[in-house]
């Protein structure tokens, strides 16, 4: 792997569409939190139509899409191409119904301690998460740019 993290390119095959994708470079954050001496290289995955370049819409047929994770790693006097020893561990497999469609946030502009109202279009959501603790709510955590929302006592199912 190449010491500066930045210097890594990440890249996906898709076995549905046999290509292969380029993916966007790492963020700071991704590189401030990689140790690519060590092996490890930190990397947000991108939603599968933002990989692509492509629209939302032009996904729709796969409910899912699996991908293989490569790296390379540009180093001075060359390039090398990194593969996992052990493929399941690279790779990603997209699950449309496991990722809702949001259709508007109200209000359109947020700020700090705002109330926001988030509402998923129902036909995206095919199914629900089925490992979920009774006691816990049944997603993880919505995102506005960088900052989370936290939805704690502000939930309504309808």
């Amino acid at each position: 792997m190449a010491d500066d993290p930045q210097s890594n390119v990440v890249q996906f095959w898709s076995n549905e569409l046999e290509t292969k994708f380029l993916a966007p470079k790492l963020t700071e954050d991704d590189a401030f939190l990689s140790n690519t001496p060590t092996g490890t290289l930190v990397y947000r995955v991108p939603s599968p139509h933002v990989l692509m370049g492509v629209p939302p819409e032009n996904l729709g047929l796969y409910t899912t899409m699996t991908m293989i994770l490569s790296v390379q790693a540009v180093k001075p006097d060359f390039v090398e191409w990194l593969n996992c020893k052990n493929s399941n561990k690279c790779r990603l497999i997209y699950h449309r119904h496991l990722t809702p469609i949001l259709k508007y946030v109200v209000p359109p502009v947020v700020y700090q301690e705002a109330e926001v109202e988030l509402v998923f279009d129902p036909k995206s959501i095919m199914n629900k998460i089925k490992d979920v603790a009774s006691d816990d709510l049944p997603f993880v955590q919505a995102k506005i740019g960088k900052a989370n929302i936290n939805f704690e006592g502000y939930v309504a199912s309808d």
